[in-house]
């Protein structure tokens, strides 16, 4: 899965690059609507030294299913990819724990900092560490039409970036157009760039902002 780097490409750059990604999606792969959830399941982890991994799989599962599709891919995609990377901790000192301290804080997060979340921040690092090492047994719970070969996740981001937005975290409400009256003059139209809805935070797969053809007034 690995793909070898050249001579001139650096490691550290497509490192600082992937982590960079994950940072600044507008909705974050584990989306601000679901963070509750994941903190309560990595308190748990860390305060009940008595559960299990596949005790704390099964809490999981039913909020793994219910991410929007492209989020769980990608997420199935990046635990893998970290599985692997951490097969080089003699090399790289990047052990799983020290990978879910690099990538948790990008991938579960509050839309807010507080005291609370910034106190429990080893809580969500502890559940990410857990998923890394687990991520075969996450596959294999999960449906299977909701995981992908790596081609088939390809295709899917190509289809699916040329779509409208499949999920909005936050969608602010739009305001009804007026309609004018017969024989009125036309009201004031928009610009004609201007998009007909404005989602607060667009899907990572979601196209851009929707747009609906202006009727133009002679």
């Amino acid at each position: 899965m690995l793909a070898s780097l050249g001579s001139e490409e650096d490691e550290h750059v497509v490192a600082t690059i992937i982590k960079s990604f994950l940072r600044e999606l507008p909705v974050p792969l584990i989306p601000f609507s679901h963070y509750s959830k994941y903190m309560e399941i990595g308190t748990k982890l860390t305060e009940d030294e008595q559960l299990q991994p596949s005790q704390i799989l099964q809490l999981l599962y039913p909020h793994l299913i219910n991410l929007p599709k492209p989020h769980l891919k990608l997420l199935i995609f990046l635990l893998q990819f970290l599985s692997d990377m951490s097969q080089f901790a003699d090399a790289t000192k990047m052990d799983t724990s020290n990978l879910a301290m690099v990538f948790a804080g990008n991938i579960i997060k509050p839309e807010s900092e507080s005291i609370d979340s910034s106190l429990k921040y080893n809580h969500v690092n502890n559940l990410f560490k857990l998923m890394i090492e687990n991520y075969k047994e996450i596959i294999d719970m999960l449906p299977k039409e909701n995981i992908v070969s790596e081609s088939d996740w390809i295709q899917d981001v190509i289809r699916f970036t040329r779509m409208t937005p499949l999920y909005v975290d936050d969608p602010q409400p739009l305001s009804p157009t007026p309609v004018a009256n017969k024989g009125s003059a036309p009201p004031n139209e928009p610009p004609p760039d201007m998009p007909a809805t404005k989602p607060k935070r667009h899907s990572i797969f979601g196209a851009g902002k929707k747009k609906t053809n202006e009727k133009k007034h002679t």
